[in-house]
Order: C-alpha cells, then structure tokens, then sequence
C-alpha cells in the first residue's frame, strides 16, 4: 500500500503560511507520487560537532522534573493515506478549508484528485446542495463554505451570488462586472450574442442595483467573457481552417453553454434557499451552545446552594450568552461575580418578600382604621392622622413588624383597636406641649406680659389658648409636597390648622416598607407613640407679621385666636406691593391691587419681603374692596377642586368629590332640598390651598 507522510513545513522558507480562498479555487488539482514521499522523509544534515564544548557549573544534585506529556501528531506522517483521508472526512467543509492552508503538504493533499471524496463526504454530512457537472468538489465548496472574497481575498464576505456562481465583495462586484448595455462600448469589434452562453446577475455591488434589476438590467463578469471570446474565437478559427466537423462542433458547444446557462438560472432558487436555511441553522447551533453553557453555569449555581429565584440577574449576564465552552479554568475566573450577583438578588428577593407581608398587614390595619373613621362625624376627619402614622404605635408596629413566619390576622388588632381613641388623644396631647415649649419663650421675648399669669392656674389658662392664637405661626420643617402651585406648603398658623396638618396624601406611603425621610417627618418618644410636633418650628418673622394683621383688624395681639381673624372675613392691602399702574393707548391708566386674607398675607410678606419689623406695612380694605374681592375668589379654580366632602356620611371620607357632586349626593340621598355649609357639606382641606392672583386682584382708586 502506498504511504503518504504529511508533516509540517512551516519552518521551511518556502512555506506560504495563510493562503487565501481565491488560491484554492484556481489550484489545479495534483497527483500524489513518491517524489513527495522522498521529499518529506529525506534525512535532514546533522548538527556540526562542537570542538570545546564549554564547562558546565557544578551544582547539586537535584531531582528530575516530572513533565506533563505533551499530545503530538507525530504519528500522522506514519498513517496510510486512505487512513488520513477518512479522518479528514469527519471534518466540515470549513475545517477542510482552514487545513489547506497550514502548509504546502496538506495543500497538495487535499488539491489532489483522489482527495474527492474526502469533500464530498464533508459536504454531504452537513446537507450541502450537489456538486454541478461543470465544477469539482474543491470550488463547490469554497463557493459554499468559503467566507474570503475569490476575486481579492478580503475575508468574512457572507453573500454569494449564484447567478455567477461567486462569492465576491462589492468592490470587485463593481470592477469585475459589465452591464449588457455597455457591452459594445468595452468589446466594439464582437457581436452580442456571446452573452447568451454567459450566466447574468442583476446586482453590481452597489446601491442602486435594486432599481437596476426592476429595470431588467443584466451584469456580466467580465473575464467570463474574454474567455468565452476565446474560445469561441479557437472554434471559429478551426472552421476556417477548413477542419472536419468544425462547425457541429461550435453548435455542440453553443447548445451546451446555453443549456448550462439555464442550469444555474434554474438552481438559483435552490441554492438561495438553502443558503437561508444554512444561516438559520447556524444560528440555532450558536444558540445551542449558548443555552448549553448557559445551563451548565445555573447548575453549577444551584449546586453551591442558590435557588432558581437567586439566578435571576445571573441568566442575563454576559458570561450566559458566550457560545465557548465552559471549561474549569473559565469557570474560576467567572464564579466570585456570579456569586456576587446572586448574592446580590437573594438579598433583594428576601427584601421584597418582607415587604409583600408587611404591606398586608398595613392593609388589614388600613381597612381598621377607615372602618373607625367612618364611625365619626365627618368634620373630625381631618384632625385624624393619616394611617402610615397609625403604624407607628406601639401596639400596631409589633404586629405589622412581626416575624414573616407569624401569621397575623385581623382578629390579632383587636386590642389595639380599642386603644386607639386613648392613643390620639395622648398623641394630640404631646403635639401641643411641643408647640407650646417651642413658642412659649420666644413669643414674649422673655418680657412679662398677659401671656404669663402666674400660679398654676393662670399657667394651665396659658397652656389651653396659645396655640390658639392668630400669633401662634409654625413653619413645618418635614417635607411638603407641593403638587399644586396653589399649595402653601410649610407655613401653619392656631391649633386648627396644625393638627390638621400632614405633608402628604392620606393613603401616602401605604405600600412603601423602607421609610423614607419625608414619609412622617416625626420622632418617637420615649412611651413610642409618633411626635409630630418635632417637625414643627415656631416662627417669629410670621408671628410678627400676624400681630400687625391683628392690630389692623381691631384686635389684642396676645388674646386674639386665629378662629376670630377668620370670621372677621378681612381683606389686606400690602402696602410694600402697593398699586400696580396700566398705562394703555386706547384709555385712561388704570390701578390694580391686590387683597388678601389675613394668612395668605403672612404667607406673602415672608415669601416676598425680607424685612417684616415695619409696623405698618399693612392696611385693611375699604368694605366695597372686600365685597368686590371676595366675590372674585369666589370664582377661583380652588374651588373646583375634588376637595369636597358630606357632612352626614362617609360615602367622600376616602376619596372627595366636587361641590357638584356632594350637594347632588345631598339631595338625592338625604333628601336635603338646600344644603348649606358647613353643616351639611364642607371643603375638606388637609393644607391649605392659596387663591391664585388673579382671583385676588381687583381695580382700585390711582393714589393721588
């Protein structure tokens, strides 16, 4: 049997290294013969002797390094061809191509006839398309299989053009082809019906050959038609000549070519379906890989302890979407950040699981809560808290804050639910104390006034009416939102409004387990129930401000509560702001002011002018003024709002409605013909809304 050594040359100068696709589909296949034999097994010159060798350094005896052994194809060149060749066999056409470009050796091997069947069968076991008459089984593949341009060799060119049977980037597409139209101007001398024995495509590699190919324009590759000149140039020659059966023989030929040409239109359809199909299947087998590695990543997660839950974000990290293999080496480099991330998920897991049973315990206690509110009159609404104070209670806290595993119904608040009106109270009770520390010294600025009698009882009358008074003004210091522009946040004045006061909605901050800083704003005290009063810092520049207003109104700054200001229904002139002049074109100039209630006008002076130590920076209306004035706020968006609530049921204690719609309510469920506020219906405000401008500016007098 003859024997075929193939061994590796790159060492040998003559080695070509890389050699692209095109110089494979222009190799002419070779015989294999023993002068190749002779040329790979020859002996190679011995090493020259050396005459001194140099001394070696003594050392100590030490003991022989044991080394791994090392795999080698030393055996290959040993094997009988037929062998090699049916080893070859098992590889894909790609590989086949990558091998003949090692060496020389594995060129001619492969590039030999009797290597045919070795790409045949590679070709086969992928499910290739068959091999045409007028092709071998080596430029079959490269056209199939092959990823290099044959024409220049830029690689990773993925579009083949069947139509021509290459695989070509557009740049040479577009130097290499020849549009039938410009036939005559590149070959003058030849007649056109040389393209008939010619296959055509309608692409040229650039843009604009969709709007070709709608038109019908064929392309041609231009060598294709030099060689077809040729050839038919021999045969025409040969009828010249006089040679018998010379012209048959050009007919045999035209009828061939035409017919080959009609071939490769009919096998275009085919072969670009499976090309298709080549691509998807690609795809799959790349995501094979992934999911493999993939899965082997999760349970070697789920082997070290983590659930399914855990590997969340682990699934979608990058190193589960590589398609290499998943070798111990890779997976010690990746296994600290999956674990961090897993960790990471179990962390947040727990968390969100904690938070899914806190927030149905505070829905249980939420729906307890609004059965008690429902079971008052509406008007003590809006000195109730709101529920996520509720929780801060004692009692509610050590069921709602409760291990996970104890189960908790809503029969377990029954005592806490009785204990309720008692915890109000006692928490109304340390609000004003706090309010009352806060104000007490600086209200008088440590001067003796009416506001400190002495003895317990004149100190107990003290204690009951400051925070009632109309000087009595806080700035809340939690975090008020402001969902309107219309909101005066923050400023709070007299007991009514403060104990009333909350920074957010009602139902604020029922779903949400970690609490945030703005959520209460409030502090615990040592018996553990909620201190809102904190949050609340009496304010002199306000204060002052509001004695001016009282004087004004007629009233004793330190005996004057906020409830009287109120029903005096007074308007306010700033007298810093005063008349706005409009001067017009088609009339006299016109003054516009503004007027404002007597808290609105605190709230303006602070917010606007930075001095409030003047005495007389306001003035009261005239009564005509505070007529025109109130019957414009009367018409303001404020009132519009969804504020509104009935004062004889709860069917508005959650969500209020328009004054529409409550006096509607009224008549229709109550069978109240006129109902009248605030008796039968009143504005639920939880914050004070401020009137617009607009509302509050009126035409007044020019000062003379």
């Amino acid at each position: 049997m003859k024997r075929r050594i193939i061994e590796d040359s790159s060492s040998s100068s003559e080695d070509e290294g890389h050699a692209h696709g095109a110089d494979l589909a222009h190799e002419k296949p070779l015989p294999l013969d023993d002068s190749l034999l002779a040329l790979v097994s020859a002996t190679p010159p011995a090493k020259k002797a050396k005459l001194s060798p140099s001394p070696q350094p003594k050392s100590a005896p030490s003991k022989k390094a044991t080394r791994r052994p090392q795999k080698t194809l030393s055996l290959l060149p040993t094997m009988p061809l037929d062998i090699i060749f049916e080893i070859l066999s098992f590889l894909a056409p790609k590989d086949l191509l990558t091998m003949a470009k090692i060496n020389k050796l594995f060129r001619r091997t492969l590039l030999s006839p009797q290597a045919t069947t070795v790409w045949k069968s590679s070709r086969e076991r992928l499910g290739g398309p068959r091999c045409p008459s007028d092709l071998n089984e080596l430029d079959w593949a490269i056209l199939l299989f092959g990823d290099a341009c044959q024409s220049c060799g830029t690689p990773h060119i993925r579009k083949v053009d069947f139509h021509l049977r290459r695989r070509v980037c557009a740049r040479c597409k577009k130097r290499n082809v020849l549009a039938k139209s410009r036939f005559k101007l590149r070959f003058p001398d030849e007649d056109k019906s040389v393209l008939d024995l010619l296959p055509s495509t309608s692409d040229n590699g650039d843009a604009m050959s969709s709007f070709h190919s709608k038109r019908g324009c064929n392309y041609y590759w231009i060598s294709d038609i030099e060689d077809m000149l040729r050839q038919l140039g021999i045969l025409e020659a040969n009828i010249i000549k006089g040679l018998p059966d010379a012209k048959q023989a050009l007919e045999t030929f035209k009828a061939r070519r035409m017919q080959l040409v009609q071939s490769i239109k009919n096998d275009v359809s085919r072969l670009t379906a499976w090309k298709a199909d080549a691509a998807d299947q690609r795809q799959q087998d790349l995501q094979s890989e992934k999911d493999k590695r993939k899965n082997e990543i999760i349970n070697r997660m789920l082997q070290l302890g983590y659930s399914k839950a855990d590997l969340v974000d682990v699934e979608q990290d990058f190193e589960c979407k590589k398609a290499k293999q998943l070798t111990e080496r890779v997976w010690a480099r990746i296994r600290p950040d999956l674990e961090a991330k897993a960790e990471f998920t179990r962390a947040r897991r727990h968390i969100s699981e904690r938070e899914a049973v806190i927030v149905k315990r505070r829905s249980i206690v939420n729906m307890l809560y609004t059965e008690y509110k429902a079971s008052l009159f509406p008007s003590q609404w809006k000195y109730l808290p709101r529920v996520l104070d509720i929780y801060e209670f004692d009692c509610f806290k050590a069921l709602v804050e409760a291990d996970s595993s104890v189960v908790v119904e809503k029969e377990d608040f029954k005592v806490c639910m009785e204990m309720l009106p008692g915890l109000l109270a006692r928490r109304m009770d340390d609000l004003k104390g706090h309010l009352l520390e806060s104000m007490k010294h600086s209200i008088t600025d440590g001067q003796p006034t009416t506001l400190s009698p002495t003895g317990e009882k004149g100190k107990a009358a003290m204690r009951n009416d400051l925070v009632d008074l109309a000087i009595a003004t806080f700035q809340c210091k939690g975090q008020c939102r402001n969902y309107t522009t219309t909101r005066s946040a923050r400023l709070v004045i007299g007991w009514d409004t403060i104990s009333s006061h909350y920074c957010e909605d009602e139902d604020e901050g029922l779903a949400i387990v970690v609490r945030r800083p703005w959520d209460l704003g409030t502090h615990v005290n040592e018996s553990g129930l909620a201190n809102d009063g904190a949050r609340f810092r009496f304010d002199m520049r306000a204060s002052v401000v509001a004695r001016e207003l009282v004087r004004c109104a007629g009233l004793e700054e330190e005996r004057a509560l906020a409830s009287e200001m109120d029903a005096k229904n007074l308007r306010f002139g700033c007298k810093t702001c005063g008349v706005e002049k409009v001067s017009s074109a088609f009339g006299p100039t016109r003054a516009f002011r503004i007027g404002f209630g007597w808290r609105d006008a605190v709230y303006h002076s602070i917010s606007n002018h930075r001095s409030t130590s003047n005495s007389n920076d306001w003035e009261v209306l005239p009564e005509d003024e505070i007529e025109k004035i109130i019957a414009k706020e009367s018409r303001d968006t404020k009132w519009a709002y969804a504020c509104y609530t009935c004062g004889h049921c709860a069917d508005y204690m959650i969500r209020q409605a328009t004054k529409g719609s409550v006096i509607s309510h009224l008549q229709t469920m109550h069978g109240i013909e006129n109902p009248q506020s605030p008796d039968d219906y009143f504005f639920y405000e939880r914050y004070h809304l401020v009137l617009h401008d607009d509302s509050r500016t009126y035409e007044t007098r020019l000062p003379e």
